[in-house]
């Protein structure tokens, strides 16, 4: 089914002279991101205004996340827990580059990996590798997308009223602009 899928966006006519556009990354909130209704259908303004919208699909942040605990497991010497999760996210990369290299006639891009030293950022920002959540994530999102698309132009932070995280995330995205020059405008829904 899914190299059907992907014949039929092969069989779609594209210009050699669509030009390029801004990219722009969501992150955050995984309701508000993933949810046109939520959203007020933030991927097409977007799109509406010219910018190229860089997805973050749910396994890209399950894999850093599962990366991040392993890396936490080897650290604190529980090294069976790490054997174990290991050999698990081998086989989840495994299948997902089935998937990704069916999809890569089209998408022309190299899998996105990960390596040890993005959770150095996490301790730039006063934070360890024992934080859980999205604050965490969000920052990983935001090192991984910038190595994975160094083109990118500006990344959106959304995040449902009276979050948390979605609070704390904003206050250090203020030092990541500096660091990164690159805007962060976060978007708060009620």
């Amino acid at each position: 089914v899914f190299r059907k899928i992907v014949k039929q966006f092969e069989a779609l006519p594209v210009t050699e002279d669509y030009g390029t556009r801004p990219k722009v990354s969501i992150i955050g909130d995984l309701y508000v991101r993933d949810n046109d209704v939520f959203n007020q259908q933030l991927i097409k303004e977007l799109e509406n205004y010219g910018a190229e919208v860089v997805a973050t699909p749910f396994n890209y942040i399950v894999r850093i996340m599962a990366m991040k605990r392993n890396h936490l497991l080897m650290e604190d010497g529980k090294y069976l827990s790490f054997m174990r999760d290991k050999i698990l996210i081998e086989v989840l990369e495994k299948f997902e580059k089935r998937f990704f290299n069916i999809a890569n006639d089209i998408l022309e891009e190299d899998f996105p990996e990960f390596y040890d030293s993005i959770f150095d950022h996490l301790d730039k920002y006063n934070l360890s590798l024992k934080h859980g959540g999205e604050t965490s994530q969000n920052i990983l999102k935001i090192i991984s997308l910038m190595e994975h698309y160094p083109d990118i132009r500006m990344f959106i932070h959304v995040n449902p009223i009276f979050c948390c995280p979605g609070l704390v995330s904003e206050s250090i995205f203020k030092k990541m602009e500096e660091d990164l020059s690159i805007p962060i405008v976060s978007i708060t829904y009620d």
